[in-house]
């Protein structure tokens, strides 16, 4: 795990997201740097709920073009 992934496991770990939303997540994001920028942001900037987190992380999903098992 990047230490970009590992920040943002922690900020999801401290917003109390479900271990399941954090696996999926970081699953998803592996390998891409950017993606995981972009969510790291998302989590520390706006302290959103772990729903609009999941509508954040398919919107990036979709702008990185990346797909479930990758």
């Amino acid at each position: 795990m990047t230490h970009s992934e590992q920040a943002l496991f922690a900020a999801m770990q401290e917003r109390h997201y479900s271990h399941g939303c954090c696996v999926v997540a970081l699953h998803l994001l592996s390998g891409h740097r950017e993606a995981v920028r972009d969510m790291l942001l998302y989590v520390t900037d706006g302290k959103p709920s772990e729903k609009r987190f999941t509508e954040k992380l398919a919107e990036v999903c979709g702008r990185y073009g990346i797909e479930p098992g990758e």
